[in-house]
């Protein structure tokens, strides 16, 4: 059955799967006019529309309650990574009259526990991920079985970001605050840290970082980097992940600990904070003219990207490359903390007109 989507949405018409979903109610976050969609006009559909829908409550998915939403989903997925397939969804909450656009994101880190039998311990994360609350945290809204195609999945549900990830952002809008993008990143990563435990990010880069419509930093698949070591070797999407990643982190035993989950600390991730800094001021991912395991190898031995020289010719941004190397320091412990961090680049001298980022 196809539907006709209103033209603000700037989707073709479709063929939609409809489907019932166990959410987790999310009444303040879904009924803010931000995050609202007008419903797809035609949108009324018969039992003989539902493909392989569940129809009752999952009960072994964490982070849902007993409620039910109706969705519509695109086919085709949006965006695929190393860890995520993603597709863009429109459902109506039943305490809601209009629609919301949301992304169904399969975690292949998930499905994968889920095929041993050994998902519990990131059960109990994702029920973690649904308390949150930040304004720079992308909520977490709940999991659900989806059919999409002809195969049931396992997916993760949190809000649909339109304006992309940070550094497609900063490239898109020339005027933008890079400054107040990096501050935000780092309220969201402060937040992580201040729980108890704390809650290690574990890979912080901009395209883990989505935009919302105010250009407001959301920070996005935090948390799953612990378990990730149920897949084994790099696979060529993955390797990349490396380029942003702390040197204990790509040897853990070189530098006293037992393993990487050992290894993923808050100092890790002010590492990743200092080499996403880097990122969205420079509009470049960290060794960018660079490819292979020798760039891996060059970043256990104290390698680090280069920062431009027309840093050096302004105080702003030579109080910004000292605050990035501190992040970027080979000892863990020698890193500031992420809330240090921000304290320095709260206290940047305002940008020259004749800086060249």
């Amino acid at each position: 059955m196809s539907y006709l989507w209103n033209s603000t949405v700037a989707l073709q018409t479709r063929v939609r799967k409809y489907f019932t979903l166990t959410f987790r109610e999310e009444k303040e976050t879904l009924s803010t006019e931000n995050d609202k969609q007008e419903a797809p006009e035609g949108s009324s559909v018969g039992e003989d529309s539902i493909d392989s829908a569940p129809t009752q409550p999952d009960k072994d998915l964490p982070g849902r309650i007993a409620a039910t939403a109706h969705i519509w989903v695109d086919p085709s997925p949006v965006n695929s990574t190393a860890d995520f397939d993603t597709w863009l969804g429109y459902y109506t909450p039943v305490e809601l009259s209009k629609t919301v656009r949301v992304a169904l994101r399969e975690c292949l880190i998930y499905v994968t526990l889920r095929m041993k039998e050994g998902h519990h311990d990131m059960d109990a994360e994702v029920r973690r991920w649904t308390s949150l609350s930040h304004p720079n945290i992308l909520p977490f809204l709940g999991t659900a079985r989806v059919p999409i195609g002809k195969t049931i999945r396992v997916c993760f549900v949190v809000p649909w970001m339109e304006n992309g990830n940070a550094l497609a952002y900063v490239k898109s809008h020339e005027e933008v605050d890079k400054l107040a993008i990096i501050q935000g990143i780092g309220g969201g990563l402060e937040y992580l840290h201040s729980l108890e435990p704390p809650l290690v990010h574990g890979y912080l880069r901009s395209s883990n970082v989505l935009m919302d419509k105010e250009g407001r930093p959301q920070l996005c698949d935090f948390g799953i980097a612990q378990f990730r070591g149920i897949l084994d070797g790099l696979t060529e999407r993955s390797s990349e992940r490396a380029y942003w990643m702390s040197p204990e982190c790509l040897a853990p035993t070189d530098f006293g600990f037992r393993d990487l989950k050992e290894a993923e600390t808050t100092a890790a991730d002010v590492y990743s904070f200092g080499m996403t800094a880097y990122e969205i001021y420079t509009e470049r991912r960290p060794f960018a003219d660079q490819r292979g395991l020798h760039v891996v190898l060059s970043i256990i031995r104290g390698a680090r990207p280069s920062i431009p020289s027309t840093w050096m010719d302004d105080p702003a941004t030579r109080q910004l490359e000292g605050t990035i190397s501190d992040c970027w320091e080979q000892d863990p412990a020698k890193r500031p903390t992420i809330t240090e961090a921000l304290r320095s680049l709260i206290a940047l001298p305002p940008w020259s007109s004749d800086t060249q980022l």
